[in-house]
């Protein structure tokens, strides 16, 4: 048999292979793909939700805040608001003292006054030749009118300068005693505010408890979303491994320029290159734009593209090319073009021979295929 026959053969069997797989699998994928879709977009929900939930937490706590500072300043009002009436009431009280002395002072004049009056009453019952012929002489009659008179205008001075005092002690009473009745009043409106702050405040606390309790409640819907999400990508890539040939899933880890194979020349290969395949939640994309932007980074160094994604550029058994191929010579190591896990280490003899898989997460993932062994 001629090998234009073995290649012609080989296509066929190529294209066979595929016209078996997807039948089977079509249906499955686009139920997959529906279902990722739809996680996708509770997930996008569910971090909208979060994030609203986040900026409500952070609005309570920039709102207890302020309650804090509030109660704290008007305990601290209350607290000078007590010491002021404290020290009116000490003032008070020596005022009281100062009233009672002076009242005291009062009555002993008022008691001397008495007694004075009593003698000038007594006095009065005596006639002043009486007095005259009770004097040794006229100076002496004189002097005891004289200390008469002085007598009684000391009294009089006397008693009216303790009334005057006795009348300025009131005066300072009435106004201590109203001032404390102020403080009073604004003790009591502080307190009442005090009060009403703190009940505000456990309201605020209250309700931050709850959008917490709700914020996490968001978080773990959020964190079983995405772990449906990663089981949804797993169950799609094993739908997609299915269609080109079923292997073992490797499940290893890898980073950005791990190697993870050779460039080949197995499977239905027209010589040693890589053919590398971007796929976005199931479906090939081209990869160009991707390792242009940074998403992707060559997994090939020194190379040549023989083949671009899109229609082949010669007379080739497909009709499409859904990746691209690359060439650095036979055995070039080569290197994921992602952080990711390798969930397919398979062989398709008819098609891309030895191939891997690895998911990148996001529906992005990616394959290399025509590996050595």
């Amino acid at each position: 048999m001629s090998r234009k026959r073995i290649l012609i053969l080989k296509a066929i069997l190529v294209l066979f292979s595929f016209t078996m797989a997807i039948p089977v699998n079509a249906s499955t994928l686009d139920g997959k793909k529906n279902e990722l879709s739809q996680i996708q977009n509770q997930i996008k929900d569910l971090e909208n939700g979060l994030e609203e939930k986040k900026s409500k937490v952070n609005t309570l706590n920039d709102q207890i805040g302020y309650y804090d500072i509030a109660i704290s300043t008007v305990a601290q009002e209350i607290d000078l608001t007590v010491l002021q009436i404290e020290k009116l009431q000490s003032e008070i009280k020596a005022l009281n003292q100062e009233i009672k002395k002076t009242e005291k002072k009062l009555r002993q004049a008022q008691d001397l006054l008495k007694d004075y009056l009593t003698e000038i009453y007594s006095q009065g019952k005596t006639s002043a030749l009486e007095m005259i012929v009770s004097s040794n002489n006229i100076s002496e009659y004189m002097n005891q009118m004289e200390y008469t008179e002085t007598l009684q205008e000391k009294v009089n001075n006397q008693v009216s300068k303790i009334k005057d005092i006795k009348a300025s002690l009131d005066k300072n009473m009435s106004r201590l005693e109203e001032e404390n009745k102020k403080l009073d009043e604004i003790k009591i409106k502080l307190t009442a505010k005090k009060t009403s702050l703190d009940n505000t405040k456990a309201e605020k606390k209250k309700l931050l408890d709850l959008t917490l309790g709700e914020e996490q409640r968001y978080q773990n819907l959020l964190t079983a979303s995405r772990e449906k999400e990663a089981a949804a990508e797993r169950e799609i890539q094993n739908i997609i491994s299915s269609l080109y040939g079923r292997g073992s899933i490797d499940g290893g880890q890898v980073s950005t320029g791990a190697i993870i194979g050779y460039q080949g020349n197995t499977g239905y290969s027209t010589g040693t290159h890589l053919h590398f395949t971007v796929f976005k939640d199931g479906v090939a994309v081209d990869p160009l734009p991707l390792l242009s932007n940074g998403t992707f980074n060559w997994p090939l160094s020194a190379f040549i593209i023989t083949q671009y994604y899109g229609k082949p550029n010669w007379n080739a058994a497909y009709s499409f090319h859904n990746g691209i191929d690359l060439s650095a010579g036979y055995g070039a190591p080569i290197r994921a073009a992602a952080p990711g896990t390798v969930v397919t280490d398979s062989w398709m003899p008819n098609g891309y021979g030895h191939y891997k898989v690895v998911n990148h997460g996001n529906g992005y993932m990616t394959l290399y295929g025509h590996m050595q062994q």
